[in-house]
């Protein structure tokens, strides 16, 4: 069964129902960009984030033919229809109320004059096409009416590009991993403070990007036959997603400043006097000390492997380290007793 099986309307109001959710998904995402220097991540932002999210993902899965097919295939059955209703509800009726407000969005105003009448009634024609091939009598299932069932063979993915994809994560794996061992660099609490502020944003664009790749995964089985199923693109984005959040943290305090440092020949070098805060000899992070920020003394950043000297010093000792030294952070190069 291929995507063709979708009439030629079908595929239109597909099309037309996906392009929509993507435009009012990006212009949340735009908004929540624009107003973040001035009001940070509100609770109000939080809540329009997960909301364009929801409106882009829907949309994608409208408009990757492979992965339509897929979840109509899912929600099939008179079991699981029920909540692809609900939940088409539930995005009709936020598409109707976003269109309806989108002319009088500032950052739609400065470029063209919408009329909330004229965008409102779109919306509502769009959504009774969209009643009539996913609800009732939902012709667009019929694209996926169930076929023989096949024993499970072995899968074999021959997409370039969604195994590229799979190497890029594990590489970003590696360094994480790599920078927390190895790295001697305290990130700068400005650069932390950036950084946590965007993770939920970060999360959410991880998700989507890993979502785009898992559309080029295609699995093939014994006899060379395309059996790609949405399980396998849902296994896909989790797998990705999941190293990629897990990493995250790690690569953007630690490995980015590390990098920064090795190739950016401008960054001074730099000497300043950290305070020990504590010392531990762990199996994954063996001569570790923990040393305070100046600025705040509160808070305190762990470091692994820094030589022979973690067996001359002691809490609240004081070191002087030199390095290059940037808005991102600091390399420790050397690390000597204080005077």
């Amino acid at each position: 069964m291929t995507p063709s099986r979708l009439g030629p309307i079908a595929s239109l109001v597909a099309r037309t129902t996906g392009i929509s959710n993507l435009l009012l998904g990006s212009h949340s995402l735009a908004i929540i960009y624009i107003r973040f220097e001035s009001e940070g991540l509100t609770e109000a932002s939080t809540m329009q984030l997960v909301i364009g999210s929801a409106f882009i993902i829907f949309g994608l899965l409208f408009l990757l033919p492979n992965t339509h097919i897929s979840v109509l295939r899912i929600f099939y059955s008179a079991l699981a229809r029920p909540l692809f209703i609900v939940l088409s509800l539930v995005m009709l009726l936020f598409m109707i109320i976003y269109a309806v407000a989108i002319p009088n969005s500032f950052l739609i105003k400065q470029y063209i004059s919408l009329n909330p009448k004229y965008t409102g009634a779109a919306a509502g024609i769009l959504a009774i096409f969209y009643l009539i091939f996913y609800i009732i009598p939902g012709l667009s299932f019929r694209a996926a009416r169930p076929t023989e069932i096949r024993p499970k063979q072995r899968l074999k993915n021959v997409s370039r590009i969604s195994n590229a994809y799979l190497y890029i994560v594990l590489v970003f794996a590696a360094a994480a991993i790599y920078s927390f061992l190895f790295s001697k660099t305290i990130p700068s609490l400005e650069h932390i403070e950036a950084n946590r502020k965007l993770l939920p944003l970060s999360l959410v664009l991880l998700t989507l990007v890993s979502c785009l790749f898992a559309n080029f995964q295609r699995l093939v089985n014994e006899q060379g036959y395309d059996a790609t199923h949405v399980g396998h693109r849902i296994g896909y984005v989790i797998f990705t997603t999941s190293f990629l959040a897990a990493t995250l943290i790690p690569n953007v305090e630690r490995t980015f400043p590390m990098i920064y440092h090795q190739f950016e020949t401008s960054v001074p070098v730099e000497e300043q006097i950290y305070q020990i805060t504590g010392k531990a000899e762990m199996r994954r992070c063996p001569e570790a000390i923990s040393i305070a920020y100046p600025k705040d003394p509160d808070r305190h950043y762990q470091i692994c492997r820094v030589g022979s000297i973690w067996y001359r010093i002691e809490p609240g000792q004081n070191i002087l380290v030199s390095g290059k030294r940037s808005q991102y952070g600091h390399t420790f190069t050397t690390i000597r007793l204080a005077n």
